[in-house]
């Protein structure tokens, strides 16, 4: 369990790669990631998206603040996938969602974590989407947080 929490941090430090290096704007009118965590509103201040060919994955999500904390919402999915058909935990998809103290997570064998991916334009390089799940603590299994109504429409860049 440790390797696989251990590939969940690398990739939220990819999405962070992909953050810096981006120049998605700060202007979030059109909504590019949200969703429901916990409860609130995950509306983040940035968003970025990936495609990396050579591993076969799509990585996408966003930088956000609740209360005083700054949170991630980082999602992977696995290639090569059916647009509009329930892709699960059980291999394509990975969801990951770190506070300022917590880090909650979905992956093959632990919670849920369900996306749809309802438009992929490769030659425009846009992604759109929904998703769903609940995460546990990665240190306290009886932990979880439910994620609702999330849904993607981005720009991705090729790595």
């Amino acid at each position: 369990m440790q390797s696989k929490h251990l590939l969940f941090a690398l990739s939220a430090v990819t999405l962070l790669a992909v953050f810096a290096s981006c120049k998605k704007s700060n202007d979030n009118s059109s909504a590019a990631v949200s969703a429901t965590i916990g409860g609130a509103a995950f509306n983040p201040v940035r968003t970025a998206a990936a495609h990396y060919a050579a591993n076969g994955y799509f990585d996408l999500g966003g930088l956000g603040v609740n209360g005083k904390d700054s949170v991630l919402l980082d999602i992977t999915i696995g290639t090569p996938f059916t647009l509009n058909k329930v892709l699960d935990n059980s291999g394509l998809v990975t969801m990951d969602y770190f506070t300022a103290t917590k880090d909650y997570y979905s992956a093959y064998g632990i919670g849920t974590a369900t996306v749809t991916v309802t438009t992929l334009d490769s030659v425009n390089h846009k992604i759109a989407g929904t998703f769903s799940g609940t995460l546990y603590n990665s240190v306290n299994d009886k932990d979880s947080i439910s994620v609702i109504n999330g849904k993607f429409n981005t720009a991705y860049t090729e790595q």
